[in-house]
Formats: C-alpha cells, structure tokens, sequence
C-alpha cells in the first residue's frame, strides 16, 4: 500500500492517477449500457460484435501516431486534450437514431478512447522513472475503480429508468472538472529532452514475443468480459437489468483491490507465478461460471477472474521494460499497443463468435485463451535476472 500513498501525497502521481480514473469510470459507464445499443437498432451478436468494432478501429488508427504526439507536445497535454475529446463524445451514441452516425461516433471514440490510454500510460511510465518509483499496479487500480463504480452506477441508474445521455452528461461534467482543475500539474509532464531517440511506435522483437502474446491473449479476454458479461447476465442468465451489471462490478472491484496490493504481492511471490497463476485463475473462473449458469456465481467467478487479472498487465509492462534489445520507450510502445489490440478485438470476436455458436460457447474461449496464456508463460518464459 506504500504506492498508494506516494501517490495520494505525489501531485503529478495523484493527477495521473485521476486520469486513470476518469478513463475507467467513461469506460464502465460506457459498457453497461452496450445492451442498450443492442436493443435500439434490433442487432444480432454478431452486428453489435461489428457495431463494436468500430471502436477498435478508431483506437489502432491513433496508436502509430501516440508516440511521435507525445514526444512533441507532452504525454500530461495529449492526455487531456484527449479526455476531453472523450468526454464530449461519450453522452452521444445513445442519443442517435441513424446506425451510420453510430458507427461514426464510436470510431471517434475509440481514437479517444485508445489514445487517452497509450498517453496517460506514458505520462506515468515518465514519473515512474523520473522519482524512481513503482506504483504501475496501483495506477491501474485506479482505472479498474473506476470501472467498477462507472458500472455501478451505471447499473443503478439504469434500473430507476434513468437514460444514458443526461446520465453521462453529469458524469462527464463531473470528471472534466477534476481534470482541468489539474491542469497546472498534468500539462508539464513530458519526457526528458536529450534522451535518445527511440521509435514512436514498435512491435515486438523476438525478446518481447511471449509477453506480447501473453498479454494479447489476457487483454482480448479482459475487452470481452467489460463488454459482454452484462448481456451475459441479461440474456443468458435472465438477471434484472436493475442488478446484472454486478458482475461487471464485481470484476472491477475485485481487479482493483488486487492491483492496490500488487507491488507488494509481486515482490513476494515473483513475476512467474502472477502470470502463470493470474492466467490459471482467470481460466477456471471463467469456466466455472459457465457450466453452472447462475447469476449469483456468475458475479462470483466474474470477481475472481478480477482478483487473476489483476496483477498480470502491471507485471507485464514491468518485465518488458527490463527485457534487452529495445529501449525501455519502444517496449512499452510495442506492449502497449498489442495488449490494448486485443482489448478491443475481443469484443467483437466474441460477438462474431456468438452468432454462430452462442453467448456463453463465445465465453468459453476466454477461458482456453487464459490457459494458453499461462501454459505459454511458463514454458517459453524467463524473467529477466536482476541483480
């Protein structure tokens, strides 16, 4: 819990911090309304699993460019200038009756949405390593908080009839307030001048090969749970709508409370076995819940599935940027960029999937995808030696 509190006394730290925050909170809020979506312009699975899509394709179209944009103008200004964006063009997909404008609205959204990512990950990956500090996970934790509460509340609104516009136009007021009373802190962090020049964007080189699958795999899972596990819960396990966003909740809280403690539990146990095991949980979680098809386990196994996923991305970022061959800039670049692909491929693969299979088969595999990702770990993968 040191992190946490370095970051609560750290102003550049808490200011980052609040933008991880506000990116989950737009994102849960965002995700427990997707059934919405669905139900508006009558679509199968497998159009809103194409419906979805469009956000991947604004997230991939921005990420090249992430790096060159934040060199020249400050990962703290891109940061901002990007949550805004967001937040102006969050309230609207809900608000729209013509599908092509949908389509349009969420392409933008994910240039916002995986943009405000890769920058607020630069931003603290520059004051991780200029205070000499790690407080990654808590960052993290910070962002699974906010989804979990963005999806709560979310929830909870949507079951007293509450629409999603004029919910997320208080929401959005709300978050943009924080962020520019910020300003005078986010603005300034930029990476140092005189460091060598690394590439804006990279893919993995044949050191980084196993972590980027690893986290492909992990990623399109966690993108498809945030996503599906409320319809999930609606259509397959017939839950009120008023509490099937629980297990959305469920996943980020307990993701959230798992990263806080995840530094700490890293150190005692070692990066090998929170991969290996982190993926193994996930893996049984997410099976469990699906064979016995109960709302009440289901938010269980979906809370567990947090507690697996919890420590897997920081530790990953961790390891990759001590892994030689590329600087620690390309590392995270080319990490970040495939992690956050396959974030926001999972979604629509699984709705593809579920069209011609169903739902809860779509789930399935997640589950086999986790177990890949830790059988990969632990026999192609040596973490680095420290000494």
């Amino acid at each position: 819990m040191n992190s946490i509190r370095y970051i609560l006394t750290h102003a550049p730290a808490r200011a980052i911090a609040s933008l991880f925050l506000c990116n989950g909170f737009f994102f849960g809020s965002w995700a427990i309304r997707i059934p919405e979506l669905k139900q508006l312009f009558e679509l199968d699975e497998s159009e809103l699993g194409f419906t979805l899509l469009a956000i991947a394709i604004g997230s991939l179209c921005i990420m090249p460019l992430m790096g060159n944009l934040s060199k020249k103008y400050g990962a703290g200004k891109i940061s901002m200038v990007l949550t805004f964006l967001f937040g102006l063009i969050l309230p609207i997909p809900l608000s729209l009756t013509n599908y092509s404008l949908v389509l349009l609205v969420l392409f933008f959204m994910g240039i916002c949405m995986g943009g405000m990512d890769i920058a607020m990950n630069t931003a603290a990956a520059v004051v991780e390593e200029r205070e000499d500090v790690r407080i990654m996970s808590s960052f993290h934790g910070f962002w699974s908080t906010g989804m979990m509460l963005g999806s709560a509340i979310g929830s909870l609104t949507k079951g007293a009839g509450i629409a999603y516009t004029p919910n997320m136009l208080v929401v959005v007021s709300f978050f943009l307030l924080v962020i520019f009373l910020q300003r005078s802190v986010l603005l300034p962090i930029r990476e140092e001048k005189g460091k060598k020049e690394e590439p804006a964007f990279a893919l993995p080189g044949k050191n980084l090969l196993v972590l980027a699958i690893v986290i492909l795999l992990g990623f399109l899972a966690e993108g498809a749970i945030a996503d599906w596990s409320t319809l999930y819960m609606e259509e397959s396990l017939h839950t009120d709508p008023s509490y099937a966003g629980w297990a959305l909740s469920a996943f980020g809280l307990a993701m959230a409370i798992g990263r806080f403690m995840g530094d700490d539990v890293t150190k005692k146990i070692g990066p090998m076995n929170i991969l290996v095991g982190g993926n193994l949980m996930v893996a049984i979680s997410i099976g469990g819940l699906l064979l016995i098809a109960n709302s009440w386990v289901a938010i269980l196994g979906f809370g567990l599935a947090g507690i697996g996923f919890a420590a897997i991305v920081p530790v990953i970022f961790s390891e990759a940027a001590k892994t030689p061959g590329m600087s620690t800039g390309g590392n995270m670049a080319a990490i970040g960029s495939v992690g956050y692909f396959g974030f926001l491929l999972g979604p629509p693969v699984i709705g593809f999937i579920a069209d011609y299979l169903s739902l809860p088969q779509a789930l399935g595999i997640l589950a086999l995808s986790t177990f890949l990702a830790a059988l990969l770990v632990k026999v192609a993968w040596k973490p680095p030696k420290v000494d």
